[in-house]
């Protein structure tokens, strides 16, 4: 869901940043590629190669998020700008 969102590495838990997502979006892992404008870069076989390194049993009609934010850079900007917000 939208709002700040905290990375960690799983390697040193000391490394961390926060990041706004600004939209999530629910769709089948073979769409993703498009979505994103990586469908070139991202052939169905790279993408699965690439996702099952990390969810070994995921296919290309399984449901993904994808998630969408700010930079940490980004987010930090915006919290310290004042409410448009009355």
């Amino acid at each position: 869901m939208p709002g700040l969102l905290r990375y960690v590495c799983d390697g040193d838990p000391a490394l961390r940043t926060i990041v706004r997502v600004i939209r999530v979006t629910t769709m089948l892992l073979r769409a993703a590629a498009a979505f994103l404008g990586r469908a070139a870069d991202w052939p169905d076989a790279v993408l699965l190669d690439g996702m099952r390194e990390h969810y070994p049993a995921i296919t290309l009609d399984d449901a993904v998020e994808i998630v969408e934010h700010l930079t940490p850079m980004e987010t930090e900007a915006q919290q310290h700008e004042p409410s448009t917000v009355s």
